[in-house]
């Protein structure tokens, strides 16, 4: 807890143990716990077919979530960005109709 203020990273002073988002307060073992929980539905979620859309979803609002916690260079924006390129190929394609027009004599 006391990283929070010795480490320049974080943008939130957690040294009471809490976390505090805006009107949320958090007991730091149970944010820490839910990370890693977040983290594992993470990891998991992406291979199973189904669930791919909410992953993504629960994944970018993981790492917005962290945007505000802390900072770590660039790595949340990229991590968002990735789920976008992980889920682009999943949407439905239009397809232009191609006209056969192999009659030609």
């Amino acid at each position: 807890m006391a990283m929070s203020i010795s480490i320049s990273n974080f943008k939130v002073d957690m040294s009471n143990g809490f976390l505090e988002l805006g009107p949320i307060t958090i007991p730091v073992i149970l944010a820490g716990a839910g990370s890693v929980l977040i983290e594992y539905f993470l990891a998991l979620g992406f291979w199973l077919g189904r669930w791919k859309w909410v992953v993504a979803v629960v994944g970018v609002g993981f790492h917005l979530s962290l945007l505000c916690i802390m900072q770590i260079f660039k790595l949340d924006l990229a991590a968002i960005f990735l789920y976008l390129a992980f889920i682009l190929p999943l949407l439905p394609r239009k397809t232009k109709p191609t006209s056969c027009s192999s009659n030609e004599n």
